[in-house]
């Protein structure tokens, strides 16, 4: 029989820290500032829907994208005084 996992729908301050690489301290500023949904189930729980870490993460995808140079703009080796 096969096994199937299943996403959970919930993620905790610490599972999205660590998927980040970042301090549980950075997780409570983003949801602080809003830019992270988070649901406070009471005074010391809180959760991340995966569909808000997955939307803040689309988010990031297109900014960095969005920021990236484009290629025709970028200066060849000519153009900044180098020799090939």
């Amino acid at each position: 029989m096969t096994q199937t996992t299943v996403a959970p729908k919930y993620l905790t301050v610490a599972e999205v820290a660590a998927n980040l690489r970042v301090a549980r301290m950075t997780v409570y500023r983003l949801i602080k500032s809003g830019q992270l949904y988070a649901i406070r189930l009471n005074a010391k729980t809180i959760r991340i829907p995966t569909e808000a870490y997955d939307d803040y993460m689309a988010g990031l995808n297109s900014a960095a994208t969005a920021s990236r140079p484009d290629d025709s703009r970028t200066p060849g080796p000519g153009q900044l005084g180098i020799s090939a």
